[in-house]
Order: structure tokens, then C-alpha cells, then sequence
């Protein structure tokens, strides 16, 4: 079942590349970022996270209504390709982008969001 409701999506994982911590704190920084976004509090884009296991439940009180932790059955564009730009030029054939380590910047992530 793909999301066909209009909104896109964009994930990171940033589960190879930050330890708990980081993690941690790169979950409160984009939700700090995100809570007053134009294009996240109208529903046009909604972020999902998939974190390491340790991490997973502490992430999810984090985000709370501001997202996702894990994702299934919509169809993204993952990684090396994935970057700013490219979700409006495929987005009406894909529901969103997964993104690499570009996303673990949360001013990247912002960049992205931002064409919403």
C-alpha cells in the first residue's frame, strides 16, 4: 500500500554512522528544526527515522507526532542518489527519499524539506 495522499516522505538512517548519543542528539535537533517547519505542520512531508535497535524507543518518545520511527510499503529513492532536488522532479512516481549520511546534517535535511 503506497502513500497516494499527496504528502512525501523523506528518511534517514543514520544507524551506521552515529553511535546512541549521537543519535540522540541528531533526533532532537531535527525535531527542534521540524516542529515549527512550514512544510512538516502541513503535512506535505513527514520524516522517518530507522535507528539502531538501542536507540529505537528513545528516538520515538523524540520525535512523538512530529514522525516515524520505521517505515513500510511506500516507494522511496535510497541513498547515494537520493539529495536536494530530486523529490520534485520524481514525485509523482515515488512517495519520498531515504537518505545517507547528506541527511545526518540537520541543515542537509532542512535543504531538502525546505522544497516543500
Amino acid at each position: 500500500m503506497s502513500n497516494f495522499s499527496g504528502q512525501k516522505i523523506v528518511g534517514v538512517s543514520p544507524k551506521m554512522y552515529m553511535d546512541h548519543q549521537a543519535t540522540i542528539a541528531w533526533a532532537r535537533e531535527v525535531k527542534a528544526r521540524q516542529a515549527n517547519h512550514r512544510a512538516v505542520t502541513s503535512h506535505s512531508i513527514e520524516i522517518f527515522v530507522l535507528p539502531t535497535l538501542p536507540s529505537i524507543s528513545e528516538v520515538a518518545a523524540i520525535k512523538g507526532e512530529l514522525g516515524k520511527v520505521g517505515l513500510t510499503n511506500y516507494r522511496v529513492i535510497y541513498g547515494g542518489s537520493a539529495g536536494p532536488g530530486l523529490l520534485n522532479q520524481v514525485a509523482e512516481t515515488i512517495d519520498g527519499l531515504f537518505l545517507e549520511r547528506m541527511a545526518h546534517d540537520p541543515d542537509a535535511l532542512v535543504e531538502i524539506v525546505n522544497e516543500f
